[in-house]
Formats: structure tokens, C-alpha cells, sequence
């Protein structure tokens, strides 16, 4: 779960629904800077898909008796995420390989450095994937490997940009903001379209955000369902049934 606190009540956006909005930012990409764009599909499965594995953990979502908050991707213990991740890749590789290795490769750059016991299983079970289905898909060449690193960096792109959404009050001033991406995303540099600057996003008002550089060839819109699940239900009901009740709205936003 994406999660966001206000004084009343907690925005919560699934991570799923996260997810849908990626994709729908990587279809938007331009194709001239489309680095492999014959499996472009492909590409665009995997972003949209890479948060599936948290279905069914949003479906319950889990309280935090230490923050007082739901947990979130942030603090959700690794034990219980790093299984619905291993079933989630499952998932997405049944569909399309290629997908599956994209999402393989999302999710193991959270644990390969991890020296947790779970984590690094995790990491050697992935690793193992990784070479099966790069085996499986034919020769991995040079231009295959620069076409699948862009693939993983546009995954990161798309991932943030929409989390930037998610985690953000439509409308902050820019030293307000979640501060993971208050001075650009990350990598987003190493993407041919933005020629070697690292993009930065601004709110400029509620409902639009201006990106610099903008890497699409045009404005457009993109929408995720946002939760508002109230505090004072979670005090008297308890959160699952918070979540049920909560009010469901479309956060609708347009980059330009």
C-alpha cells in the first residue's frame, strides 16, 4: 500500500493501481526513443504490472502499532513481502518471460545488498530466474543487453514518477513534497529523451505537473484510484473495515 497521513485520515492508493498508472505513463512514451521497440508491449506489461505481487496484501492491509499508521511498501516486514514478491514474478513471467525477467530484475536491486537471511534467498532465487529466462529467451547480445538495461531504466522512471503522484498532496509547494524525489528522480539522467539531465517534477498546481526536461513528446493525462480511509473509522472499526468503508475517488492528473 502507498500511504500518505493527513490530520483526519490517511490517503492509500493500492499498489497495484500504483502500478496501472506506470504503465500507463511508459505507453505514453515516444517511440523514436524507444530503445527495442518491437517488444514495446512487453515492456509496458511489465511496468504496469510490477506491484502484483501486493494484491493480496492490500486486500487485508496490516496496522502498525509502532508508527500508528497502516503499514506501507516502505515498512512492511521483508518476510512478509519478499514471498508475495517471488509469487507476483511468478505471475507476470506465466504471461510474458520478458515481463517476468523486467519485474525479476525491479525487485532484486531492494535485496541484493541485504545480508538478511530472507533477502538473500530471495536475491539467489531471483539470480537463478534471471539466468533461466535470459537462457530461455535466446542469445542475450550486446544490443539486447543495452535494449533490456533501458527497459529496466524506463521501469524505474515510470515506477517513481507515479509514486511521486501517489505520495503527494496534488497541489504541494515543492519543499512541502515527499522528499524521496524533491530533486529529480534518479537515473531518469540515463534515459536517451532526457539528454543526460536528471528530470525534475513540480506540482504547478492541483491536477497538473510540469516536468523539466519533459521526456514525452506531448501533455497528457493519467488517473489512479486514491482511497481516503478516516481515522476516526479505523479507531472504532479497525482498519480492514476502514479500508472497506473509505471513500474511493479518482486522482486525475495531467503532465506537461
Amino acid at each position: 500500500m502507498v500511504v500518505y497521513e493527513r490530520e483526519n485520515d490517511f490517503v492509500m492508493v493500492r499498489q497495484d493501481d500504483h502500478a496501472r498508472l506506470s504503465g500507463d505513463i511508459a505507453a505514453q512514451w515516444r517511440h523514436a526513443d524507444f530503445s527495442g521497440d518491437k517488444i514495446r508491449e512487453n515492456v509496458v506489461l511489465a511496468i504496469s504490472d510490477h506491484d502484483r505481487a501486493w494484491i493480496e496484501l492490500d486486500e487485508a492491509p496490516i496496522w502498525n502499532d509502532v508508527t500508528r499508521a497502516p503499514y506501507s511498501f516502505v515498512d512492511m516486514p521483508n518476510e512478509i513481502k519478499l514471498a508475495h514478491y517471488r509469487k507476483g514474478i511468478d505471475e507476470t513471467e506465466a504471461v510474458s518471460p520478458y515481463a517476468g525477467l523486467l519485474c525479476s530484475l525491479h525487485y532484486l536491486a531492494f535485496t541484493q545488498h541485504s545480508q538478511a537471511q530472507a533477502a538473500v534467498e530471495f536475491s539467489r532465487w531471483e539470480l537463478a530466474r534471471q539466468q533461466r529466462l535470459k537462457q530461455s529467451l535466446g542469445k542475450m547480445d550486446e544490443k539486447s543487453q543495452q535494449e533490456l538495461e533501458f527497459h529496466w531504466l524506463l521501469m524505474q522512471f515510470c515506477d517513481r514518477l507515479s509514486l511521486y503522484v501517489c505520495l503527494n498532496e496534488p497541489g504541494v509547494s515543492k519543499e512541502d513534497e515527499f522528499p524521496w524525489y524533491r530533486k529529480g528522480f534518479d537515473l531518469s539522467e540515463k534515459l536517451s529523451a532526457t539528454h543526460g539531465e536528471k528530470v525534475v517534477a513540480h506540482w504547478s498546481e492541483p491536477g497538473r505537473i510540469r516536468l523539466f526536461p519533459n521526456p514525452f513528446p506531448r501533455s497528457f493525462s493519467a488517473t489512479v484510484l486514491v482511497r481516503i480511509v478516516k481515522k476516526a473509522e479505523i479507531d472504532q472499526h479497525g482498519l480492514r473495515a476502514a479500508c472497506r468503508a473509505a471513500v474511493v475517488s479518482k486522482r486525475t492528473v495531467e503532465f506537461v
